[in-house]
């Protein structure tokens, strides 16, 4: 069906649904041992997570998830403009939770969970070194299972992740995480949008555009310019009106 509509399908993804309606001691015992001592450490260490609504944290969740990707020599690009959707379109409208990890005062790890039609998914996480030293993203999920299940969220979706090495060590080290958790594992295709001829050439002209303004601060004008001199009507000294 999903190539009919024009998908192309490369793998399949691996997703972890954790049933948050049984008993919490039941969703504790199904956690891998390494997990629930990690959890225990964090608790030895005083590991805090917070949720929290501010621009700052929402900075931090960025600069977490931007750390976390370049230890993975995965390329990261962010800005206040992406803060700022987050916050107008997910917390704002109470669409999302941002909790964020502390250990002495400081920020260690942060993630971001969708909240939708009494489900939860897990959206977004980053963690600096200390976080792991520390064991603030297990805690941090922990803390937030505890928490949407005292909400009454029935399921909480831990997100894909490919399996049997298909990203690599660090595709498999993100399955292993999200499959210590106990969760019901589903498979899911995964794969791209195949676009029509003419959406191809629409994206290309799209991206040229977008490299054509980086490299002029007036786009408009520096080709207008450019035909003027192709036509040979003068080169201008200086811009040109």
């Amino acid at each position: 069906m999903l190539q009919k509509l024009g998908y192309q399908l490369t793998r399949r993804d691996s997703e972890f649904y954790l049933d948050l309606s049984a008993p919490i001691d039941v969703i504790w015992n199904r956690l891998k041992d390494t997990r629930r001592q990690k959890i225990r450490k964090a608790t030895r260490l005083c590991v805090d997570i917070r949720r929290e609504e501010s621009d700052n944290a929402l900075a931090l969740l960025y600069q977490f998830v931007g750390q976390s990707l370049e230890r993975r020599n995965v390329a990261w690009r962010t800005g206040p403009d992406m803060v700022q959707r987050a916050k107008d379109y997910l917390l704002a409208r109470q669409r999302s939770v941002l909790a964020v990890g502390y250990h002495d005062g400081q920020p260690i790890n942060a993630a971001l969970f969708g909240v939708f039609g009494g489900r939860a998914y897990y959206v977004n996480s980053g963690s600096s070194l200390e976080g792991y030293k520390y064991s603030g993203p297990v805690q941090l999920l922990w803390i937030m299972v505890e928490h949407f299940k005292a909400e009454g969220v029935a399921t909480l979706n831990l997100g894909g992740a490919p399996k049997d090495g298909q990203a690599g060590a660090n595709g498999q080290g993100l399955f292993s995480f999200k499959e210590d958790f106990g969760g019901e594992v589903v498979q899911q295709a995964a794969g791209f949008k195949v676009l029509s001829g003419l959406g191809k050439h629409l994206i290309t002209a799209s991206q040229l555009w977008n490299l054509w303004s980086a490299r002029f601060r007036h786009p408009v004008r520096t080709m207008r310019n450019a035909i003027r001199r192709f036509r040979g009507n003068g080169v201008c000294d200086g811009p040109c009106k």
